[in-house]
């Protein structure tokens, strides 16, 4: 699995046209994210579409481990030309911490173990915190097939 040159330069510039037509529009910004991730796992050689919910369905063919490091670079190249981040502020921090734990319920109402939140003072002091953090997946399809269920966009008010 190797992009070439050509193929990562013209990835990168149509992320940068996709992010300049979204200016400070954040959703839409995760939206040309998502849609970059698609495209260069595909030229990566792992066929990637969007789904309606606006995450990706891949087929990895069994190459599991390629697919990993598929998404790893693809994740480092798009993050040179991310905008630099919203300001995260306590109230940005404690919205996320409610999405966080609506995502808990949802990861074990699809019977996985996740360990309990701290409380919400101690996860804005320290965001470290997240449902998917102890889930073990086994796959690529059963990864998907979580975030099919339980998506982990958040988009903040």
């Amino acid at each position: 699995m190797t992009l070439n040159e050509g193929e990562v330069v013209a990835l990168l510039a149509r992320l940068a046209m996709l992010l300049d037509a979204c200016a400070d529009d954040l959703p839409c910004q995760g939206e040309a994210m998502d849609e970059f991730s698609a495209e260069c796992l595909t030229v990566a050689g792992f066929p990637t579409y969007l789904n309606s919910d606006g995450n990706w369905a891949t087929e990895t063919g069994g190459r599991d481990q390629e697919f990993f490091t598929a998404v790893h670079l693809c994740d480092e190249r798009m993050n040179t030309l991310l905008p630099p981040p919203t300001e995260i502020t306590e109230e940005y921090l404690s919205d996320y911490y409610d999405f966080l734990v609506e995502l808990k319920e949802c990861v074990e109402a699809q019977r996985f173990f996740v360990e309990d939140p701290p409380s919400r003072e101690a996860f804005i002091e320290n965001p470290q915190w997240h449902p998917y953090e102890h889930v073990s997946l086994q796959t690529a399809e059963e990864y998907a097939a979580l975030e099919e269920v339980c998506p982990q966009n958040f988009t903040p008010d």
